[in-house]
């Protein structure tokens, strides 16, 4: 009997553990995920670790280039991914609370006088994007214009900015406070500048559809949601724009 209670007890604490771990696949996206940074390691990161303090062990993130970090996520060789937009992502499962927001916006070099007003605008423009987070509202559009996919990971802004400045496209689309801290970062600032931006969108903490992890998966979603509400109530996220100097 003593034999049996102590090899319950063993399974109960192995799936206690088995629950609590969390592996959140990420892009290098700062300031929202800085993986190199022990000190500042993104806001959403932040974020994510406050709403799941309670868990009884650490939350893991893993840094992929975004193609492949929706696609482990949609295998399940990943639990859940940080921070899709819902038209990014479509087959993963969301709460029902979004973690934040994100609005992507054109950038140009700074002699262009060229701006963003409406989808017309993009005619006969040729403008780089990053794989899998072309904004609907360009992609139901992107005949008017040439749209260059690049991949989506820490090489991107490199990348973009040099092709830009070196006159091969006209543009190249990203989100706003990354552009911005990646130019003061590059000192691009007098040379690269902001040409507008679409319309802002919900960015979400997704999990994996996989069958085999749904038991994890479900309770996850209904801690992500309820922590998230207390935190929003006490004004956290807030805090954390402060922080990392974001409006």
């Amino acid at each position: 009997m003593l034999t049996i209670r102590l090899l319950c007890c063993a399974l109960l604490l192995f799936s206690s553990k088995l629950f609590a771990a969390l592996t959140i696949a990420t892009i290098d996206w700062c300031p929202y995920i800085c993986p190199n940074d022990n000190i500042r390691p993104g806001l959403l990161v932040e974020y994510t670790k406050e709403i799941y303090r309670d868990l009884n062990e650490e939350v893991h993130f893993e840094v992929y280039p975004w193609s492949r970090a929706i696609k482990m996520v949609n295998e399940g060789k990943v639990d859940a991914l940080l921070s899709p937009a819902k038209n990014e992502a479509p087959g993963l499962v969301y709460p029902q609370q979004e973690i934040g927001v994100q609005q992507f916006c054109f950038f140009k070099r700074s002699n262009d006088k060229w701006r963003y007003k409406d989808i017309n605008s993009i005619a006969n423009r040729s403008i780089i994007y990053p794989s899998d987070a072309l904004p609907d509202a360009i992609a139901n559009a992107k005949h008017q214009a040439v749209l260059i996919s690049y991949p989506y990971n820490d090489a991107y802004l490199p990348k973009a900015t040099d092709i830009l400045l070196k006159g091969r496209v006209d543009n190249f689309m990203m989100t706003s406070h990354s552009v911005i801290h990646y130019l003061g970062q590059t000192k691009l600032k007098k040379q690269i500048s902001s040409a507008g931006c679409v319309a802002q969108q919900k960015l979400y903490l997704a999990f994996s559809p996989a069958k085999n992890l749904q038991h994890k998966i479900k309770p996850l979603l209904s801690r992500f949601d309820r922590n998230i509400i207390k935190l929003k109530k006490q004004g956290y996220f807030d805090t954390l724009l402060r922080k990392y100097d974001m409006k």
